[in-house]
């Protein structure tokens, strides 16, 4: 059994170190642990003012950059794409700021926008996979592409790449655009245009969810799904018309990345809103009608952060190109 007295001169140890502390650190000890604390704070402030001028510096170089970037890019892009009429496709995903940047973009080439179609939310829900069958089979003969055992969501696309390149004027093209824009359940709206043929396409794309942190598999799947329809929409219009398809690519489910990863036979730009996206945007173009696939800017399957420029094809070359011709 331990000892009463055990106790107190335990208890009488503590207040004894913790008395020597106090002296200690209230003494001898205060103006060396009270300099060197002062020592490393200055330290650290001076090296928290270096970090912030280096910071400052390399934003004012930055913008520096990126207002000669911006005077020079017009000149690679001015009349790169004169007199060329594009549609432009627009994901559900594209907000306003993708779409001007796009069409301002375009004009400023020289291209003339003949319309843009907007898919809504119906083109890729689980909700509306019946209907979206159900109306592929019923649009199916008027579709020259479509085939007997072509899927409901390729026949769709097919559709909508008909449509952009012949424009609404077409008998069958204004059957399909009727059922597309005016049924119970519209797949697109049309907010302008496309009544002229077009000699190409840009397929827009805006931020996409990260799945990253989603725990719902439920979620996830979805989401994927949605991806693969959209980067299969342009692959397919790829198929019959140059294509380009552009977006921000800030997450790993996005259609540009997909379209990357597959290898897909349609370019792709990436970080569109930026001063080297827009010029890229272009370049992409210029090079799709000349028959150069090309993934340009910083996001992973890029080839190249600036694209290179490509004259366009002569007028003789274009008008025999398959897929600027009446079927």
């Amino acid at each position: 059994m331990i000892d009463f007295r055990y106790h107190i001169v335990s208890l009488g140890a503590v207040f004894i170190a913790l008395a020597i502390g106090i002296i200690l650190g209230a003494g001898p000890l205060q103006n060396a642990i009270g300099e060197k604390l002062s020592g490393e704070v200055t330290s650290l402030r001076e090296a928290n003012n270096k970090l912030r001028d280096t910071n400052e510096q390399l934003e004012a170089k930055l913008e520096t950059q990126i207002a000669a970037f911006s005077q020079a890019a017009p000149s690679l892009t001015k009349e790169a794409l004169q007199a060329k009429n594009v549609a432009v496709v627009a994901l559900p995903t594209a907000t306003e700021v993708e779409l001007t940047v796009v069409q301002e973009s375009l004009q400023a080439a020289g291209a003339q926008v003949t319309g843009v179609v907007t898919l809504t939310e119906a083109w890729t829900s689980a909700e509306n996979l019946a209907y979206r069958q159900a109306l592929a089979t019923q649009i199916k003969e008027y579709v020259s592409k479509a085939g007997e055992d072509t899927e409901a969501n390729k026949i769709l696309s097919l559709a909508l790449a008909q449509i952009a390149r012949l424009g609404v004027k077409d008998e069958a093209n204004a059957t399909l655009t009727e059922l597309f824009v005016n049924a119970k359940t519209p797949l697109i709206s049309l907010e302008s245009g496309l009544e002229t043929k077009a000699e190409a396409v840009v397929v827009v794309s805006g931020a996409t969810a990260d799945l990253a942190k989603e725990k719902d598999a439920q979620v996830v799947a979805a989401a994927e799904l949605t991806t693969e329809l959209f980067a299969q929409l342009a692959s397919v219009v790829a198929q019959d018309l140059p294509t380009v398809l552009a977006g921000l690519a800030v997450t790993e489910n996005d259609p540009v990345l997909l379209v990357r990863a597959k290898e897909a036979a349609v370019s792709t730009v990436d970080d569109l809103t930026s001063e080297v996206g827009k010029l890229n945007l272009i370049l992409a173009l210029t090079g799709e009608l000349n028959d150069k696939v090309q993934h340009l800017g910083f996001a992973e399957g890029a080839q190249a952060m600036v694209g290179v420029k490509s004259e366009l094809p002569a007028e003789s070359e274009s008008t025999e190109n398959p897929s600027n011709t009446e079927n």
